[in-house]
């Protein structure tokens, strides 16, 4: 019995030791599941890893260009959109397509600033052509219209474009945070000093202020003080209400 804990002990050992961690690159863009996996994309790769880092799975496509935005919430689907091509793919839980690539173009929309997921496999794209929040199908016919989020936001870029639960966020190149509906009506916006490194939770939007870790809450309009972060930090994740922090490329919890 003794040999045999050991042994255990061991051999748990040594798989952490070959566990694979995040490789060196920008991990510019970043998501969680509600499965407890984080993505990471450089622009070029996609990777989804476990909280430790060790990797699961991976995703390139040099055809379509460079990844541009991910939305990974739900976990049995990411969404990978392509904005170079204008194309946007939908990939399984192993990073694997379902499907071919949906170019955009093909129902007229030119001009997108941002995709993410919305519920039965139908997309939320920011069209800039009309300034319009609109659902579409996997045909690209739409279903619904949204508020004009451009009467909101005069910002060069969309940031960050995803849905969590019952609520639609967007963070724009000018530090703002646009809250929408599952209709897509707007709610409210708000303005930030910086989203550098910033999180976008399902109850708040989490971002640095200096050494201090701020939690905005979307519902309340509250900002809460979370922690004391002493170290430069690359990012901000959040997986089944546990905080991580992304330093140096490897992942590390917030205690």
């Amino acid at each position: 019995m003794r040999y045999l804990l050991l042994y255990i002990f061991l051999f748990a050992g040594l798989m952490h030791l070959n566990a694979q961690k995040l490789p060196d690159s920008d991990w510019k863009i970043q998501d969680a599941d509600i499965l407890g996996n984080f993505y990471f994309s450089d622009g070029t790769d996609l990777v989804k890893t476990k909280v430790d880092g060790t990797i699961l799975d991976e995703y390139q496509d040099q055809l379509l260009g460079d990844i541009y935005q991910i939305d990974c919430y739900k976990g049995l689907k990411v969404l990978v959109f392509h904005q170079t091509t204008n194309n946007v793919l939908i990939l399984d839980n192993q990073l694997a397509p379902l499907g071919e690539a949906i170019d955009l173009s093909d129902g007229m929309f030119y001009d997108i600033a941002a995709v993410c997921l919305g519920a039965d496999d139908k997309l939320w794209i920011a069209d800039e052509q009309t300034g319009q929040l609109k659902l579409v199908d996997r045909t690209l016919s739409v279903i619904q219209t949204g508020v004009v989020f451009r009467q909101y936001t005069s910002a060069e870029k969309i940031v960050r474009f995803v849905n969590r639960g019952n609520l639609i966020l967007m963070t724009t190149s000018d530090n703002e945070l646009l809250v929408f509906d599952h209709f897509g009506s707007f709610i409210s916006k708000h303005s930030f000093k910086s989203l550098f490194h910033s999180w976008l939770g399902v109850s708040g939007l989490f971002y640095m202020s200096g050494d201090q870790m701020i939690k905005y809450s979307y519902n309340r309009g509250l900002f809460d003080t979370v922690a004391e972060v002493g170290n430069e930090i690359n990012g901000i994740l959040e997986s089944k209400n546990q905080l991580y922090l992304l330093e140096e490329n490897r992942i590390k919890k917030l205690k």
